[in-house]
């Protein structure tokens, strides 16, 4: 009984009705080829975006944070470009961009020195210009002195 069961149950008609009904259908290349609509063609290199190419707008910088914005822009720029491994242009501007940052933060500084500075100076002023009146002596002030 066991032999006939086994016969009937692993024969190859009900093997495939069963992959079929499970969408598992075996190997079979003419079914998969004709189901395939495939338009062969050459892939065309990536083409910039107009996304891409309005994130970078060359402006005058006048902080770390803008800094930050335009070298980042760049970079990806110079990797969208080149395909080739880190090379001379990409450790040209990471020097580029760390000068800049120096002498962002430099400035600053030296503006903040020279508000302090101003403001001295105008402090100074204002005591100098101040009339001074001194009392001679032997004279009696009038109140129009005082």
């Amino acid at each position: 009984m066991y032999l006939q069961a086994r016969i009937v149950i692993y024969s190859s008609n009900t093997i495939q009705n069963r992959f079929k009904a499970t969408s598992l259908v075996p190997f079979n290349l003419n079914k998969v080829l004709s189901q395939l609509h495939i338009q062969l063609q050459t892939p065309s290199p990536p083409r910039l975006t107009l996304e891409a190419t309005a994130r970078w707008v060359p402006e005058t910088l006048h902080n770390t944070a803008e800094l930050n914005l335009q070298s980042k822009a760049i970079q990806a720029l110079i990797r969208y470009r080149t395909t080739s491994p880190p090379n001379p242009t990409i450790q040209a501007v990471n020097q580029l961009i760390k000068d800049c940052q120096i002498t962002i933060q430099s400035a600053t500084l030296l503006t903040a020195e020279n508000r302090k500075l101003q403001a001295v100076n105008k402090k100074v002023k204002k005591k100098r210009e101040k009339k001074k009146s001194y009392v001679s002596k032997g004279k009696v002030l009038n109140t129009s002195e005082v």
